[in-house]
């Protein structure tokens, strides 16, 4: 065997063992946990271990569902998680280019009407970390 067949087999290797390494330590760090870490009692409408991001109902703040309802649901809390007018997306009617660089993690769907609430939740939270309430004309509701 060449010494150029033997270094590319050892390169090939690391690298699938790097890429499992990184699959094992994503699976045991789920950017996704549920606050406080009692997942029971964050039960929703959804079934297996996310469902809890569905229950906006337990961990969404009064003042978020205040800017969701005058954003996208028209004065209904906490506005409408599906909403998409092909520009502006989500419960807090996110701009599709802010969506894309303000969500926390890459894997979150590329369009913020198929994430989570809690997915959307926690993208406007980053938005509101960088830029404040002003970031929406509904900030101060």
């Amino acid at each position: 065997m060449t010494l150029a067949v033997v270094a590319t087999l050892t390169l090939a290797a690391n690298a699938i063992h790097l890429e499992t390494a990184i699959a094992e330590t994503q699976a045991r760090h789920k950017p996704d946990g549920p606050p406080h870490g009692n997942q029971a009692q964050f039960a929703g409408h959804r079934h297996g271990d996310q469902a809890w991001q569905w229950n906006w109902q337990v961990w969404l703040p009064d003042k978020w569902a205040r800017i969701g309802a005058c954003e996208t649901g028209y004065g209904k809390r906490p506005g409408d998680w599906e909403w998409n007018s092909g520009t502006y997306q989500g419960f807090a009617g996110f701009y599709y280019g802010t969506w894309d660089a303000y969500k926390p993690v890459d894997w979150w769907p590329d369009e913020a009407y198929l994430a989570s609430p809690w997915q959307q939740f926690q993208t406007a939270l980053n938005v509101y970390r960088h830029h404040g309430y002003g970031a929406w004309g509904c900030g101060g509701a």
